[in-house]
Parts: C-alpha cells; structure tokens; sequence
C-alpha cells in the first residue's frame, strides 16, 4: 500500500515537460507546475519561433512573459518524496540500463539526457537535478537509440537541422559544411513541425468533417434512391396490372361473345338435327306400309287402302350447313389481330422510345462509333430560314436500299415509297445489311464532302427521318440500331403530336407544329444538319451541329400504318 501511495504521489509531482520530480518547482497562473528549467528552455524555443508564451498543458497564452517565483511547498514536497522513494532496480533484458552504473550489475535507467546522450539510473541522475552545471541539458525517458543521436564524423550531439538537406547535424558540421544552408535548432525545427502537424490536423478534422457530411448525404441519396425506385417499381406493376387486367377483361368479352354464337349455332343446328329425324321417322313408317300394300292381290282393298295416303310432297329443302357464324367469327379474330397489332406496336414503340437501355451504352456501341463530334452541349443558334430556291440547287435524287429494309416494310414506287405493313411482313431474303427487328430502312446512296438536299412527304402517320453512319448495327433492337440513340446518328421524330430532335440518345423536345412535307439539307463542310418544314416560307424545325467526315445515309423508321414517300427534287 506505501509503494502505491508513494507511486501516486510521483506521478502527481512529475514534470509534464521532463517527466521527472518537479526541480524547482514553478506554478504558472494557470495553475499547471514545471520545473523551472523546463518550462524556461521551452518559452525559449517558442519565443524563436516569433510565438508568445503558453502553458504545454493547456495551451493558455501569457502576454506578457510572467515572472515565475520558486513554490517552496512544492520543493519541500518533492525532497521528502525523494527521500521516502524505494530503491531503484536493476536493469532487465528489456530496459535500458544506467550507463554509469558498473557494467556488471547495472541498475534500470530512470532518464537519458539529451547534451550528454547518456542514460541515468536515479542516483547517477541526482547531479542533473541539483547542479546548476545541468540546468540546460534536456532529460527525456529512457532511450536506446542514443547511439544514433550522436555525429558519427565529430561524436557531438545532433542538435542543429539544415533544411536544405533535411537532416540533423552537429554544431561542428554546421559551421564548417552547411553556411550555405538554412540550418536551425532541431528544438525550432521541432517547434515548426509541431505547428504544422496542427495544421495538418485541422485540415484532417475539416476533411473528416466534410467527408461524413458527404457520407450522410449518399446515404440520404441511397435511401431516396431505394425509396424512389421501389415506389417507381410498384406503380409500374400497378399499370402493367390494369393493362393486363384491361386485355384480360378484353380476353373475357371475346371469348364469352365465341361461346355465346357457338351456343347459338349448335342449338340451331341441333334443332334442325331434330326436324330432319322427325321427318325421317314419318318418311320410312309410310315405306313400311306401301311395301305392305304392295304385296296384297285384292284390287278394291288397294284402291281403297291408297285413299288413306297423302300425296308424297317434294322433299322440302334443308337449312344450309353454312350460316353467318364464319363471318362474325372472321370479324372478331381481325378485331383482336388489329388490337394485338397495335398494343404491340405501341408496347414496342414505348419501350424503344423512353425505357431501353437507360443505364450505360453496350461496349460494342463504343467500338462503332464513327470519326463524328459528340453531343453537343448545349443548343446550338438557329441560322436565318433559307429559300427554297436557294436549298434545289443542292438537290439530290435517292433511293431507298432493298437490302437493308426491315421485313414489315414494303417499298413500292421503285424504291421511292416505304409503308409498315405490320403485321403481315415479307418473305425477303436473308441479308446482313437488313435490320432484323427495327422499322427502319437506309438510302442506298452514301454522301460526304458536300451539300446535299432532299424532301420526303410523310401522311398521317409516324417516323423517324435522319442520318446514320453505314456502321449502324442492323440485328436487335438495342441503341446502337435506333435512329437518334447513338453517338452516329441524327434524326427528328414525329410521334403523334409530338416532335423532337434526337442524337446520343438525348431527346429534345421541338414546339413545332407536323408537316405534309419535310426539308433536309446535310452541310458536310459546315458541319450542320437543317430539317424544315416545306411551306411557302420555309419553317425551320431543328438544326444539328457535328463534324461529318465520314459518308452518311439518309434513314428512316417507319412507325405502323405509316407511308413515306422521297420526293424527287426538280
């Protein structure tokens, strides 16, 4: 219990400075005691430094230096807990030993000293605390790697820096190889690291600060985004529900109004089935009795027996076998054939439109795309509306390519006019330029290194009319085979109302009104592809801006019920 009361003791009267037993003891006014020596070598170094005066406990400024006065009570303190203190020990294999002790036995070192870079065991380390001799020199915990603190050159101890060559020296190596440099105490250039570690430190904590900001910020991000795609997700479910409860509503009517003409027909039939064996059954038993009549000899028994037939009428016509049940059944699978066509249709057009392929393009998209400009960034200027004149002169006369034509396509006019037939198709021959799935058709005729116009008239219908690379995809349905939705294709859009300029899969939205007629002019030297509506004036609809060094198609998707025609430019 007296070892641990006198272990307590120590550690309250130790030197936060030196860790040793307050040697003339100082109370700052702040409260916190120091050994004289300790607390003057470090306002020493921070007044190098251009700081002022601070306690290293609390860091609490002193302005200006405070006159510090010996604590008598304190001294008497640690002189009696000197003298009570328990023997020092020896030194073990893992402590470092006294190095004025004899080497034979020597005892545990309680400090090192910094100027004379050797260890101390508690009696040895008495001349340090007492003598005035050691005031200056700087004690610090036992240490092994006092051997390394020394210059190998001169055996001095390191107690300058050069920051030139970022590393410590003696006294003696400063002053005769590093004049030229910036050479400080290693105190000061400890002092200055000490600032910049709490530099550094601050910026840490303002990294940490803003760091975990930004972590609550995506973690409200993932929720918003769990939140949004599972509240997306069930709307979507609950319209795929009413549509499939819509055509299963649909399914129903059809099928109840089937069963109730085939309920119809077979009762007819059934009982028309029922007369005819009536008539069959009267028929045969006036057989019978002719053939009975027929075999008697007696003259006035026949001629009286005959009295009681009736005249055998001609054999009324049956009902016809065929009734109206094939027409009415022939309008009702050609209504759902029309309704399957066009949910399919508008299912497919959707999907291409607003849903395929939102997240990041297919690699392969990458490999194709052509020595074009990208998107541009931002809308580009309209230029002023050109006469129609002045956009003939640039002329040129199409066709549309046969074997790059999708199968619900069917090209008339040679090869001028495209109409989607959907759902009857044609039976083309296999071709790896065809589109497989995509209603889309390309011009035979490529164009590059000019100016070129040409006009198409559209009905009532729906299209696509643009530009593509001839390295556009022709098999699936995904982005690099849609007209607009990859980096090397442009085009504008009519769908129902609606008009947009489409290109990389971006949509812009056009507040135009729908043309009979439709303008396109490709600039190759300018770098520009203009679509106008073909009237008296000329209306501009969209302008594209791009770098067209590679030659380009003119291409068209052509929605269900559609007709196209290219116009032959005079």
């Amino acid at each position: 219990m007296a070892t641990a009361t006198v272990s307590l003791a120590r550690d309250s009267l130790t030197c936060p400075i030196c860790l040793e037993l307050l040697s003339e003891p100082v109370t700052l006014p702040c409260g916190h005691s120091f050994c004289r020596p300790c607390i003057g070598r470090h306002w020493e170094v921070q007044q190098r430094g251009a700081g002022g005066c601070s306690c290293p406990s609390c860091r609490r400024s002193f302005e200006p230096r405070p006159w510090l006065g010996t604590s008598t009570l304190l001294a008497q303190i640690v002189r009696g807990l000197a003298q009570g203190s328990p023997p020092a020990a020896a030194a073990g294999p893992g402590d470092v030993p006294c190095d004025s002790c004899p080497r034979q036995q020597p005892l545990k070192a309680e400090r090192s000293c910094l100027q004379c870079l050797a260890s101390y065991c508690r009696g040895h380390l008495q001349p340090h605390r007492q003598s005035p001799a050691f005031r200056h020199h700087r004690l610090a915990p036992p240490l092994r790697d006092l051997g390394l603190r020394r210059c190998p050159a001169h055996g001095k101890p390191l107690e300058s820096y050069c920051r030139t060559e970022r590393r410590c020296l003696c006294w003696v190596c400063a002053l005769r190889d590093h004049r030229d440099h910036q050479v400080s105490t290693v105190e000061e250039e400890a002092a200055r690291r000490q600032k910049l570690i709490m530099q550094r430190k601050r910026e840490l904590e303002e990294h940490l600060q803003s760091t975990a900001n930004e972590i609550g910020k995506w973690i409200q991000n993932i929720d918003c985004i769990k939140e949004s795609t599972q509240r997306v997700k069930g709307d979507t479910l609950a319209k795929f529900s009413e549509l499939i409860g819509a055509v299963e509503a649909a399914q129903r009517e059809v099928v109840g109004l089937i069963e109730r003409e085939r309920q119809a027909e077979l009762n007819r039939a059934e009982r028309v089935r029922k007369e005819l064996e009536q008539k069959w059954t009267e028929l045969r038993q006036e057989k019978v009795r002719l053939e009975a009549l027929s075999q008697i000899d007696d003259s006035i028994a026949i001629s009286q027996e005959y009295l009681d037939f009736n005249d055998i009428a001609e054999n009324p016509a049956s009902p016809p076998l065929t009734t109206s049940l094939d027409a009415k059944l022939g309008k009702v699978e050609r209504a759902v054939s029309r309704l399957s066509a066009l949910i399919k249709d508008h299912v497919q057009t959707a999907w291409t439109k607003n849903l395929e392929n939102i997240g990041s393009a297919d690699a392969e998209e990458t490999s194709l795309t052509p020595s074009v400009s990208a998107a541009l960034q931002e809308e580009p200027l309209l230029p002023e509306t050109r006469s129609r004149e002045d956009l003939l002169q640039y002329g040129c006369q199409l066709s549309l390519d046969p074997s790059t034509v999708q199968k619900e396509l069917y090209l008339s006019d040679d090869n001028q006019r495209v109409t989607n037939i959907y759902p009857r198709s044609e039976d083309y021959e296999h071709c790896p330029e065809r589109f497989d799935v995509c209603s889309q058709v390309l011009c035979r005729e490529p164009l590059s290194a000019g100016q070129f116009y040409w006009e198409v008239e559209l009905n009532d219908g729906d299209a696509m009319i643009g530009i593509t690379h001839a390295q556009i995809r022709r098999k699936g349905s995904d982005n690099c085979c849609i007209l607009g939705r990859n980096p090397f294709s442009w085009c504008v859009e009519f769908w129902y109302n609606n008009v947009s300029a489409w290109h990389n899969n971006e949509e812009t939205r056009l507040q135009v009104g729908r043309y009979g007629r439709i303008g396109v002019c490709l600039n190759c030297p300018a770098g520009t592809l203009t679509f106008y509506g073909v009237t008296e004036q000329m209306a501009l609809i969209h302008q594209f801006c791009a770098s067209f060094t590679e030659p380009m198609h003119p291409a068209f998707w052509v929605y269900c019920d559609t007709t196209l025609n290219i116009c032959q430019c005079p």
